[in-house]
């Protein structure tokens, strides 16, 4: 038979084939089944490390070579493509056993009970807070910070404000200066019911149409805008901001 059809029988290349039909050919060698070590062998465990680093190929690149790796790059990418790969296994397969709760979903607690979250299952915050004994510190300082808003006690407030000090939280404790350094307003804040909300609308309006009108000066554009946004009012009024005029 020809090498080829031999090879084809065999399933092997012709140039194996060729080699085996040697008549000095020796099947018994003592590397066969033995993986001779690559150049990039010596540098695998820096390599696996800086990949739970999350550092980049390029970064790899330039730290094992200053280790003295003398061979290719696509050496070094094909074994970092590889080593991702299981890496990325593994962590799927430990966290399809993991109850998993983002931080959106924590955050929006301190606005809403957690019985009307869809996305926390039941007894999921007790075990967060108890895995993280931080945010059981956080939700304590905004429910009772909602209550002494909602039982408008001043004397509260200053309990809370010496309260959240002795926990030493660096993110509070600068909320805390922040009321103390105009603390009359947060007190009137807290007394009284009314507030300037009505007024800071009204800015907010006025802010909003200055933003999109800025470098237009059509008033039938700006009046038809007006009537987008709300309703017109009879009466308008000129004014002049930085040479462009407004209704």
């Amino acid at each position: 038979m020809p090498i080829k059809d031999v090879a084809a029988l065999a399933g092997i290349t012709t140039i194996t084939a060729r080699k085996y039909l040697k008549l000095d050919f020796n099947p018994a060698s003592a590397d066969y089944g033995n993986k001779k070590p690559g150049k990039i062998n010596p540098f695998t465990e820096t390599i696996d490390q800086m990949l739970c680093d999350r550092r980049t190929f390029r970064e790899i690149k330039e730290a094992i070579r200053k280790l003295g790796y003398d061979g290719t790059e696509s050496t070094v990418r094909m074994y970092a493509t590889r080593k991702r790969r299981t890496i990325k296994e593994q962590s799927e397969k430990i966290f399809a056993k993991t109850e998993i709760i983002e931080r959106k979903w924590l955050i929006s607690l301190l606005y809403k009970a957690e019985h009307l979250h869809q996305d926390i299952k039941d007894g999921a915050l007790s075990r967060a807070i108890h895995k993280y004994p931080v945010i059981g510190k956080l939700y304590d300082i905004v429910g009772t910070f909602k209550k002494v808003l909602s039982d408008k006690c001043l004397k509260s407030m200053d309990a809370w404000i010496q309260k959240v000090r002795d926990m030493g939280i660096d993110l509070i404790t600068a909320f805390i200066t922040g009321i103390t350094r105009d603390f009359s307003a947060v007190q009137n804040a807290v007394q009284y019911d009314y507030n300037n909300g009505l007024a800071e609308g009204k800015v907010n309006k006025l802010k909003l149409l200055k933003r999109v009108m800025y470098g237009r000066s059509s008033f039938n554009l700006l009046r038809t805008k007006r009537g987008n946004i709300g309703q017109a009012k009879k009466h308008t009024k000129r004014c002049c901001f930085w040479g462009k005029f407004f209704v």
